[in-house]
C-alpha cells in the first residue's frame, strides 16, 4: 500500500493486538499490512480500551459497506468526541433505514439539481486561487493557497456560506471535527460554533432566499430549520475535507511521477481514468469507516458477534492485490479498477461527483499554469495529516 511518506516506525505494538488508529498513516504499511496479509480481519484496540475488528480485503470491506442487514451505522463517532453537537453535524452518517433515506434522498435531489453549476463554480475558484499563487510567487504553500482553498471556495458558494467568515464556521469549527482523539468538550465546542453561525445564515434566508443550497432546502419544505442547519454543516465537512486532501496528495503524486502529466492533458476519458486511479491509490479516508455488527456474522473467516465494532479499512481494500493489478502503482493507462474510495452502498459519499469534477479541473489547471511545478523539499519530509480521519498534507511548499 505504498504511498509517498515517511516509513519510520511510529505506532507501538503490544501483544497480538495493535492499537487503532496508528500514530502515522504510513505505519499501516510497515506494521499493519504484514498482519492483514496473514489474516485479513484483525482485532485492534481503541484508545479507550474497547476492541474492534479491522476488515481489510476488498470483498470483505465491500460486504461490510453494502450488507445493511448484517452491518449498521454506529450511533456516535468511534475516533473522536461524542458531544451532541458533533453528532448533529454528522447525523446522516449515524442513521440507517427510513430516516436515513428521507434525509439522503432530499440532499441528493438538491445536489443533482445543482450539478450543472459544478464546473463553472470549480473553474472560477481554480482561476482565483491560481492567480493568488502567481501573485504570491514561489516558494508557495500549495495546501494553504490552492489545495485547501479551492474546495472551501466551491463548497461555500454552493451552500451559501460567506467565504470571508470561514474563520468562524470552518477554521474554528468544522475543520477540527475529523481530528482523532479530540475530547467531547473540544469537538462539541467546535461543532456548536459552526452550528450557531450556520443557523443564523439559514434563519436570514427564511425571509431573503438566495441562489444556493440553503435556500433550495428551505424552499423544498421537507426539512425543519434545524435539519437544514445540521445538514448544511455536514455538507460543508463532506464537500471540503476529502477534496482538499485529494488535491494535495494528487499534486504530490503527479510531481513525483511526471509521466502521468501526459494523461492529465489527454481527453476526457483518459483524464477520468487517471482521476479514478488517483482516488483508488490515495484512498483519502485513511483510517476507514466504522460500523457495528447487527447480528452474528462471518467475515474473512472470522466470527464477529452481534454488537461488536467493525472498521472497514478503505485504503487496504483499494490496495488488495487480489482485486487491483499492481495496486501500489497509479495505472492510468489501464482500464479503471473499481474502488471504494467513496464507500459504497446506501452510505456512499454524497459529494462524489463534485469531488471528481474538482480533482479533474483543479489538477489539470494547476499543471497547465505551472508545468514545472515541483516540491521545494523531499516529499517524505512534508508533514501529513496523521491525526485526522481524512488524509492529506499539512503543508506542501512548491516552486515553479
Amino acid at each position: 500500500m505504498r504511498q509517498i511518506g515517511d516509513f519510520r516506525q511510529g505506532t507501538p505494538t503490544s501483544g497480538n493486538e495493535l492499537p487503532w488508529p496508528p500514530s502515522r498513516f504510513t505505519d499501516l504499511e510497515c506494521l499493519y499490512e504484514p498482519r492483514w496479509q496473514v489474516s485479513p480481519v484483525l482485532r485492534v484496540r481503541l484508545p479507550g480500551g474497547d476492541r474492534a475488528w479491522l476488515v481489510t480485503g476488498y470483498e470483505d470491506v465491500y460486504k461490510v459497506l453494502t450488507n445493511h442487514r448484517q452491518f449498521g451505522m454506529r450511533p456516535a463517532p468511534m475516533h473522536r468526541g461524542r458531544a451532541p453537537a458533533a453528532v448533529r453535524v454528522s447525523r446522516i452518517l449515524r442513521l440507517d433505514g427510513a430516516e436515513h433515506r428521507r434525509i439522503r434522498n432530499m440532499l441528493m435531489r438538491v445536489l443533482d439539481a445543482r450539478g450543472s453549476s459544478f464546473v463553472p463554480h470549480v473553474e472560477a475558484a481554480v482561476r482565483e486561487c491560481l492567480d493568488g499563487m502567481e501573485q504570491a510567487g514561489p516558494p508557495a504553500d500549495l495546501v494553504a493557497l490552492y489545495a485547501s482553498r479551492v474546495p472551501l471556495l466551491v463548497t461555500c458558494r454552493l451552500l451559501g456560506l460567506p467565504f470571508e467568515d470561514r474563520e468562524i464556521f470552518h477554521a474554528q469549527g468544522t475543520a477540527e471535527l475529523f481530528r482523532i482523539g479530540s475530547s467531547s468538550e473540544a469537538s462539541g465546542a467546535f461543532a456548536q460554533r459552526a452550528l450557531d453561525y450556520i443557523g443564523q445564515v439559514v434563519a436570514d434566508q427564511l425571509d431573503t432566499p438566495k441562489d444556493d443550497l440553503i435556500s433550495d432546502l428551505l424552499s423544498a419544505g421537507e426539512f425543519s430549520v434545524d435539519e437544514v442547519t445540521e445538514n448544511i454543516a455536514g455538507l460543508l465537512v463532506a464537500g471540503y475535507e476529502a477534496p482538499a486532501g485529494m488535491l494535495s496528495k494528487g499534486a504530490a503524486v503527479l510531481m513525483d511521477e511526471p509521466a502521468l502529466l501526459a494523461t492529465l492533458g489527454g481527453d476526457a476519458k483518459e483524464r477520468s481514468r487517471l482521476v479514478e486511479e488517483l482516488l483508488r491509490y490515495i484512498s483519502i479516508i485513511q483510517y476507514g469507516v466504522d460500523r457495528v455488527a447487527l447480528e452474528d456474522v462471518q467475515v474473512g473467516g472470522q466470527y464477529i458477534a452481534k454488537g461488536e465494532a467493525v472498521i472497514a479499512l478503505l485504503p487496504a481494500a483499494n490496495h488488495d492485490p487480489r482485486h487491483a493489478p499492481r495496486p501500489n502503482t497509479v495505472n492510468a493507462a489501464s482500464s479503471a479498477v473499481r474502488h471504494l474510495a467513496f464507500g459504497h452502498g446506501a452510505h456512499s459519499c454524497l459529494g462524489q461527483q463534485l469531488s471528481r469534477v474538482m480533482l479533474d479541473i483543479a489538477l489539470r489547471r494547476l499543471f497547465e499554469q505551472f508545468p514545472s511545478l515541483h516540491p521545494v523539499e523531499n516529499l517524505t519530509d512534508c508533514p501529513q495529516r496523521d491525526d485526522y480521519l481524512v488524509g492529506g498534507y499539512v503543508r506542501l511548499e512548491v516552486a515553479w
